[in-house]
């Protein structure tokens, strides 16, 4: 996350990526307490609250498995949590508020899914190759060529290619 000063620190401006974070993981926030609290909003009864989380979970569920193929496990432990929360039997307060935090921090995790999707292999690829001639174009035109391979030979170190590439820019 980047942030920048224009003039005074007071007029501190976030990038558009960490802008995009902020409102991102407040969305999060704001869901979360929905889920977490939803008598506050919705009413006191009980069944209306367990019938709002089980929508609220089927909604964030099926968003997450269209996201990614990877969410498919952590729906269904959330699903468990959800049956066995509301399965009738002794359970004691402490066992009811430890499926509730079960719930809410898987019910997180679906919603990370959603919000906050990984970047695949090639499209990280790609913006580093774009990244990395746009460099050399700016730099040294001749190297252009060689991006490609260049990304190649530092295959999951990206940053440390682009951190030497900096530091010998000068001497361009």
């Amino acid at each position: 996350m980047r942030i920048s000063y224009r003039g005074d620190p007071i007029s501190m401006v976030l990038s558009k990526k960490a802008h995009k974070l902020v409102l991102r993981g407040g969305l999060e926030a704001a869901l979360l307490l929905l889920y977490g609290a939803p008598q506050f909003i919705i009413g006191r009864s009980v069944q209306d609250v367990e019938y709002f989380r089980l929508i609220c979970s089927s909604l964030v569920t099926t968003a997450a498995c269209l996201t990614t193929t990877n969410a498919g496990v952590l729906a269904f432990v959330h699903c468990v949590f959800h049956i066995y929360s509301n399965a009738s039997g002794p359970w004691s307060a402490w066992m009811d508020t430890i499926f509730l935090i079960a719930r809410l921090v898987s019910f997180e995790r679906l919603l990370s899914v959603i919000l906050f999707p990984r970047v695949s292999y090639e499209a990280r690829l790609r913006d580093n190759t774009v990244k990395l001639k746009r460099f050399f174009h700016l730099h040294d035109p001749s190297r252009v060529g060689e991006a490609e391979s260049l990304l190649l030979e530092y295959i999951g170190n990206e940053p440390l290619l682009f951190h030497q590439l900096r530091q010998k820019r000068p001497s361009y």
